[in-house]
């Protein structure tokens, strides 16, 4: 091919593109499936609608790239560079874009289902609308990303740093991991961060697997945790007034200083959580578990249900129904 050819609609199929000169080249609606794209230059190229479906695509440079309404279906894209790429309406799903680079890309309403998405960078991405159900985003750095009405259902953000994220009417819906930040909140075990002064006010958050989530500050007045995994996690300060912890698992949960007026504990298990100083002023802790919980210096005027423990069979009925939660 020569350099200055025209590629749009060019069957390629299963094609070892090596050392070919792609940087800025017309592929729109290009018949890529299968094709050995692995380290290739395609830097500001135009793949719009182009069919990637279970292209190599390893280490290539795909920085400014038009991939809008692309089949990127079961790609490899593992240590990509995509920085600025446009991948709106693209389909991703299953695709490995692991270690990949998505800073400031456009995702919108793009389809990343069951995509790996491990230790990538998608700070300041556009993600509005995206389909992440069931996305691997652990470790994923989504700092400043835009995730406004994205589907996050069972998505896995591990350790995902969301901070200044937009999850505004992200969908969590009661089906198993999500994310958190500027509006909303995501599921993130072990690790997941956000700012201070972060308002999750309403937050739906029901199943959700929040295993050590640092939450600590975070304004979650009326959020809902109905189910939520919330073993470990640590809401030190931590805003919680009226909201619905019925049938979480709080297990050494960190709660000191948090306030938690007129919150609904009911059946919760808060054994050995630390809730020193919180405030609990009418709050419904009916049947809640509070064996070896510390309640050092914590306010519990008007509470409901102190004293209350959980038999061996009902703990092990309310897991397996957070695990449903969380899976489907």
């Amino acid at each position: 091919m020569t350099p200055d050819e025209d590629l749009s609609g060019a069957d390629l199929r299963l094609h070892d593109l090596s050392g070919a000169s792609l940087p800025g080249r017309n592929l729109t609606g290009a018949d890529l499936s299968g094709a050995d794209l692995s380290g290739q230059d395609l830097n500001h190229a135009d793949l719009s609608f182009a069919d990637l479906y279970g292209a190599d695509l390893t280490s290539a440079n795909l920085t400014g790239t038009n991939l809008y309404g692309a089949n990127l279906t079961d790609a490899t894209l593992t240590g990509a560079d995509l920085t600025g790429a446009d991948l709106s309406l693209a389909n991703l799903t299953n695709a490995i874009l692991t270690n990949a680079t998505l800073t400031g890309a456009d995702l919108i309403v793009a389809t990343l289902n069951g995509a790996k998405l491990t230790d990538t960078d998608l700070t300041s991405a556009n993600l509005t609308g995206a389909n992440l159900a069931g996305a691997d985003l652990t470790s994923a750095d989504l700092t400043d990303a835009n995730l406004n009405g994205a589907d996050l259902t069972t998505a896995n953000l591990t350790d995902a740093t969301l901070t200044g994220a937009d999850l505004g009417n992200a969908d969590q819906a009661p089906a198993g991991s999500k994310s958190e930040s500027r509006g909303m909140e995501e599921e993130k075990p072990a690790g997941f961060e956000v700012k201070p002064e972060e308002d999750l006010t309403g937050a739906d958050l029901r199943g959700r697997n929040l295993t050590g989530a640092e939450l600590s500050g975070a304004d979650l007045t009326g959020a809902n945790f109905h189910l939520a995994t919330l073993t470990g996690a640590i809401l030190t300060g931590a805003i919680l007034t009226g909201a619905n912890l019925t049938w979480a698992d709080l297990t050494d949960a960190d709660l000191s200083d948090a306030d938690l007026t007129g919150a609904n504990l009911k059946e919760a298990d808060l054994t050995g959580a630390d809730l020193s100083g919180a405030d609990l002023t009418g709050a419904n802790l009916k049947e809640a578990d509070l064996r070896d919980a510390n309640l050092t210096a914590a306010d519990l005027t008007g509470a409901e249900g102190l004293g209350g423990t959980m038999t061996a069979a009902r703990r092990a009925e309310l897991a397996d129904r957070r695990r449903h939660a969380e899976h489907h």
